[in-house]
C-alpha cells in the first residue's frame, strides 16, 4: 500500500485504517506507525524522520501539517510565477 500521489493524507489515513481493521493487524503502536510512515509521501517521510512520534494520531497530525505547508508552498511558487 502506497499513498497516491493527489491522495490527501485524510484519504489515505481512512484507507489504512479500513485495511489494516480487515485483515486484523494487531502490533504494538510504535510498529504501526513505521508502518504508515513507510506509506506516506516520501517529502512527508523526510521531514517525520527527524521527530520522536511514537503514536499513529501524532504522526497523522504531523503529517497533515505538512501536507498544508507544501501545499500553500507549492501555490505560493505558482502564484508568484502568474504576475
Amino acid at each position: 500500500m502506497r499513498q497516491e500521489r493527489d491522495q490527501d493524507m485524510s484519504k489515505f489515513t481512512n484507507i489504512f485504517h479500513t485495511l489494516r481493521m480487515k485483515l486484523g493487524i494487531k502490533e504494538f503502536e510504535q510498529n504501526i506507525v513505521i508502518k504508515y510512515c513507510g506509506c506516506i509521501q516520501r517529502y512527508i517521510q523526510e521531514e517525520i524522520e527527524f521527530l520522536d512520534i511514537s503514536s499513529l494520531g501524532m504522526t497523522y497530525w504531523y503529517a497533515v501539517k505538512i501536507e498544508q505547508k507544501f501545499k500553500q508552498k507549492k501555490w505560493d511558487f505558482g502564484f508568484v510565477n502568474l504576475k
